[in-house]
C-alpha cells in the first residue's frame, strides 16, 4: 500500500514537472517568435527606408539625365545659332569688302577701258579727247587752256565752259602769289568743292608753255582718268 502511494506520488511529480517544462518551452517559443518578428519588422523597416532612399537617388538621377539632355539640346541649338550668325556676318563682311574694293577702284579710276577706247578713236582731236573725258567721267564741262584762261579746246556745257575759263585763270595764278611763301612746282593741281560741284584743274607744261586741264562736274574725275587724258592731250599737242 505504501509502495503504491509512493509510486503514485512520483508519477504525479513527473507529470507536474513535464507540464511545467512544457509550459516554459511554449513561453520560450513565444518569446523567441516575438523577438524574431520584431527583428524581421525592424529589418523590413530598414529595407523600406533604404529602398526609399534608393528611389530618391534614382529619381534625382533621372531628373539630372533629363536636365542634361535638355542642356545638351539647348547647347546644340545655341551652337547652330552661333554658326548661322557667323555665316551671316561673314557674308556681310564679304559684301562690305566688295563695296570697299569697288569704291577704292572708283576713286583710283576703276575700269577706264571705255575711256581709253574713246580716246583712241579721238585721235589728235583735242575737243574729242575732252568730250571723251566728259562723257566717261560724267562731267558738266572740260577745258584745256593756258593759265590766263584762253581756251585751246573744250567740251560740255557752253555756259559752264565760259565760267571755267575765268576760274582757271584765277586759280592758276594763286601758286605765283604763294611762291614766296610756299614754293610750288609748275606741275600743280587744284580742287574746289562745295558739296554740289567740283572744279578740278591740273597744270602741266607743253613746249615750254604752262597749260591747264580743268573739269567741272558733280564729282571729281578719277586720278587715273585725268592721267590717261593728259597723256592723250600731250600726244595730240606734239
Amino acid at each position: 500500500m505504501h509502495t503504491l502511494i509512493v509510486v503514485l506520488a512520483s508519477a504525479s511529480c513527473l507529470l507536474f514537472g513535464f507540464a511545467a517544462a512544457t509550459h516554459l518551452g511554449a513561453r520560450a517559443r513565444d518569446l523567441l517568435t516575438a523577438k524574431l518578428k520584431a527583428e524581421k519588422e525592424k529589418a523590413l523597416k530598414g529595407t523600406k527606408k533604404e529602398l526609399g532612399s534608393l528611389k530618391n537617388e534614382v529619381k534625382q538621377l533621372k531628373e539630372g539625365a533629363t536636365k542634361s539632355k535638355e542642356d545638351g539640346k539647348a547647347a546644340e541649338k545655341l551652337k547652330k545659332q552661333l554658326k548661322s550668325e557667323k555665316e551671316s556676318h561673314a557674308k556681310k563682311l564679304a559684301s562690305l569688302e566688295e563695296e570697299l574694293t569697288a569704291a577704292q577702284l572708283a576713286s583710283a579710276g576703276g575700269d577706264i577701258s571705255k575711256l581709253e577706247e574713246a580716246l583712241g578713236k579721238a585721235g589728235r582731236s583735242l575737243d574729242e579727247i575732252l568730250a571723251a573725258l566728259v562723257s566717261d567721267q560724267q562731267q558738266t564741262a572740260a577745258l584745256l587752256s593756258d593759265t590766263t584762261g584762253i581756251a585751246i579746246a573744250s567740251a560740255g556745257d557752253a555756259d559752264t565752259i565760259d565760267g571755267t575759263a575765268a576760274a582757271t585763270a584765277m586759280l592758276t595764278g594763286i601758286p605765283k602769289q604763294l611762291n614766296n611763301l610756299v614754293p610750288l612746282n609748275k606741275h600743280f593741281s587744284f580742287r574746289l568743292e562745295d558739296g554740289t560741284n567740283s572744279i578740278v584743274g591740273h597744270a602741266f607744261e607743253s613746249d615750254g608753255e604752262l597749260l591747264a586741264l580743268t573739269t567741272v562736274g558733280k564729282g571729281a574725275p578719277s586720278s587715273k582718268a585725268i592721267e590717261t587724258t593728259l597723256e592723250s592731250v600731250n600726244s595730240a599737242l606734239q
